[in-house]
């Protein structure tokens, strides 16, 4: 694995030629590990380079956490096609370029800090475009969610949610999102925008040991307002439930069960 390259030849920094996945780590273990490798196999074969075998990526990360003499509870893979190429035009046989973030983040999912009060959003002025070839791959070129972001400073809310130009729900702005209607849990289905979410992935995998399931199908506006429960959901903070959207209130009871029971199962599913 070529783990360091020349930043400014890499085709990461580039174009964007590249995509990552951020995982929750307790006790240097990897929570939910096996929708994190799909994502970055996934990745790959779109992007149509090799990468390293999921076996090999995990022992570099075993060594990488036990040299680490940091507090961190979160790490960051980011996998690029590395360097070469005649602009644009990649090389056809590349020699792709790994990175690890180690990082300690105040807001990351404990056992003891799971988000059970309820938040205030609204509707973010920033967009996703409309890209098929690229929905549901988290590549490197995150500017929507940037500047999604970036409008979210100077307001006291805590997530934002985004469209798509053709005014569909997609997701929050750093987080996947679902609504809750008599019952049953709805999710944006990722067709033209938008991340396919791992954190989903592990909450699809709890529900359904439950004899429940998520149903993933087209969201306007009009779902949300009608929509008994709002709660958003990602890999490091879990499940976020939201109390306020603009002047509507919403009740939490069921998206706070639905956290505590999440949390629990992250700390099940580590390795």
């Amino acid at each position: 694995m070529k783990k360091t390259t020349n930043l400014l030849n890499d085709r990461g920094l580039l174009y964007g030629d590249g995509f990552f996945t951020t995982m929750l780590v307790i006790d240097n273990k990897i929570s939910n590990w096996q929708s994190h490798w799909y994502r970055l196999k996934e990745s790959a074969q779109l992007f149509g380079f090799a990468i390293s075998s999921e076996e090999d990526i995990k022992s570099w990360l075993v060594e990488e956490f036990k040299n680490h003499n940091k507090k961190f509870n979160t790490a960051k893979i980011v996998i690029t096609r590395g360097e070469g190429g005649k602009g644009y035009q990649p090389l056809k046989f590349p020699c792709p370029s790994y990175y690890l973030y180690l990082n300690n983040i105040p807001q990351a999912l404990t056992e003891e800090n799971t988000v059970l009060r309820g938040g205030k959003i609204a509707i973010s002025s920033i967009q996703w475009g409309i890209q098929p070839l690229l929905a549901g791959i988290k590549h490197l070129n995150r500017l929507e969610n940037v500047m999604a972001q970036q409008a979210m400073l100077g307001t006291d809310f805590d997530e934002n949610i985004m469209l798509n130009i053709d005014g569909e729900v997609i997701s929050g702005t750093s987080s996947s999102i679902c609504i809750i209607i008599k019952d049953k849990i709805y999710s944006p289905k990722i067709v033209s925008s938008g991340i396919k979410s791992t954190s989903l992935n592990l909450l699809a995998k709890m529900l359904k040991e439950q004899n429940l399931n998520i149903v993933f199908n087209k969201i306007i506006l009009k779902d949300i307002e009608q929509a008994e429960e709002i709660f958003f959901c990602n890999s490091i903070r879990g499940i976020m439930p939201v109390k306020s959207l603009n002047d509507n209130e919403y009740s939490i009871k069921k998206s706070v069960k639905l956290a505590q029971q999440f949390t629990a199962y992250q700390y099940e599913n580590l390795e």
